[in-house]
């Protein structure tokens, strides 16, 4: 037996059509919502990604800029920039595209971004909001896994979820949004004990520990939902994830592939939130 696939690419064409709707309906007047990416440094994965960003970002008719700036920028520099964009009134979303260089700190500059602007749900107002249930914006990868569950009506309200990471960026953010729709939820990370015991009792599992495969078949609980997080380039050029989907697929009854499972869905939420920053400016009224 297989799991159903959880096509991210399907969930992802299904909000962007709905984005697409509401462009549409826009006022003609009116200026259309503008994105600023900031990339330090020429990383590939991350160039990658900046480029999936610009290219559905554009095919929706949003303007997009990309800043690209030095891998030896100085933090005062960078400041001035994120300043820049901020004052800006025709920027309406800022992302600082991560990672940064050692030489920067991610946090303090993702702090500098305006909570209006910060389309990437990072900034520790919109993360208090959403310790509060007072959510704006929320982070993209987990808003796009839930919004990809609810896309194939799988309710959240009563599993045990087992979340490995514990990064503001997806595990942090994660658990507080599946605690509010009811579910169960452990949190584990590098120093967490008998972590193969906990999956085995886990109905969902969502890993994004960095590591290829590292979530072994034999712990999964057999009807569970595996949600991978992570994409890894191999040396032959292929991608691969964090279950081994091969033998993962015949275990899970609902997975996610890699690619094509939790990345389209992440992006799809990022314009999603660039319309609702729009809209918080008081420019879709």
């Amino acid at each position: 037996m297989s799991g159903t696939l959880l096509d991210g690419k399907a969930c992802a064409n299904a909000i962007l059509a709905d984005l697409q709707k509401k462009i549409h309906q826009l006022d003609p007047a009116l200026p259309m919502p503008q994105l600023a990416i900031i990339q330090v440094g020429i990383d590939p994965a991350s160039s990658t990604y900046v480029r999936h960003k610009l290219v559905t970002g554009q095919k929706l008719g949003f303007h997009v800029s990309h800043w690209q700036l030095s891998a030896t920028v100085s933090q005062t520099e960078l400041s001035h920039t994120i300043q820049q964009l901020n004052l800006d009134p025709t920027i309406h979303g800022i992302l600082l595209q991560l990672p940064l260089p050692p030489s920067l700190c991610a946090e303090h500059h993702l702090a500098e971004i305006h909570p209006q602007k910060d389309v990437d749900g990072l900034h520790p107002t919109n993360l208090g909001y959403l310790v509060q249930h007072r959510s704006q914006l929320l982070p993209c990868t987990p808003k796009g896994i839930l919004r990809l569950l609810d896309y194939y009506h799988l309710a959240s309200v009563g599993l045990h979820a087992v979340i490995i990471n514990n990064s503001t960026l997806v595990g942090r953010p994660l658990a507080l949004l599946l605690l509010d729709l009811g579910a169960t939820v452990t949190v584990c990370h590098s120093r967490t004990r008998d972590l193969s015991t906990l999956v085995a009792q886990a109905d969902m599992v969502i890993s994004a520990t960095g590591i290829t495969h590292f979530i072994q078949t034999a712990w999964l609980k057999p009807g569970c939902i595996a949600i991978d997080v992570g994409v890894h380039r191999q040396p032959d050029g292929k991608l691969k994830g964090e279950f081994d989907f091969a033998s993962a697929k015949s275990i899970a009854a609902y997975i996610t592939p890699v690619p094509g499972g939790v990345g389209p869905v992440t992006v799809a939420q990022l314009m999603e939130n660039l319309w609702q920053a729009y809209t918080n400016q008081g420019l879709n009224a």
